[in-house]
């Protein structure tokens, strides 16, 4: 499976919204919507991370390549919304927050796309689960303060009781 796509529409991606179609290669795909009500074929859009930054992907399956029309870097927070002029675009339009209620998870996507999105990631359920989920409050300084030290804060909370222990 492999990404193909035009490269005049690759060059008005590139001038519209700053990035090539090529790099959808490298999107990790969290979630994704599937329409199939366009004359016949299924349309995706899928939202997910490249270097832990937000894009928003719109693609269709065809002859066995996964075939982006539009790849938009999205905006994580407000502040960084605000400050720039937004692009708007009818082939990949903003993701509302109905959009992600409805949303379904990459691990539904059919084998043959997922083989176009190496970096997106399989996970299966836990034969023998380690962790039990809970609802814990804590004080906001300590969360703050793990929070700070990035990705992984959870984990390094969850060893810091297991020492305490």
């Amino acid at each position: 499976m492999e990404i193909a796509f035009d490269p005049a529409k690759d060059e008005i991606n590139r001038q519209k919204h700053g990035i090539s179609l090529a790099r959808a290669v490298d999107l990790e795909i969290l979630g994704f919507q599937a329409d199939d009500r366009f004359a016949g074929e299924t349309r995706y859009r899928a939202w997910g991370l490249i270097d832990e930054r937000a894009y928003c992907l719109a693609f269709v399956q065809l002859e066995g390549a996964s075939v982006p029309s539009a790849f938009v870097e999205r905006e994580t927070r407000r502040s960084d919304v605000m400050s720039r002029k937004i692009v708007f675009d009818d082939d990949n339009p903003e993701w509302t927050e109905q959009d992600f209620r409805t949303a379904r998870p990459a691990s539904e996507l059919p084998p043959e796309i997922l083989a176009a999105f190496p970096n997106t990631k399989q996970r299966g359920a836990q034969i023998a689960p380690t962790k039990v989920q809970v609802t814990l409050r804590l004080d906001r300084d300590v969360i703050e303060r793990f929070r700070k030290t990035g990705k992984g804060w959870q984990t390094r909370i969850n060893e810091a009781l297991k020492k305490a222990v």
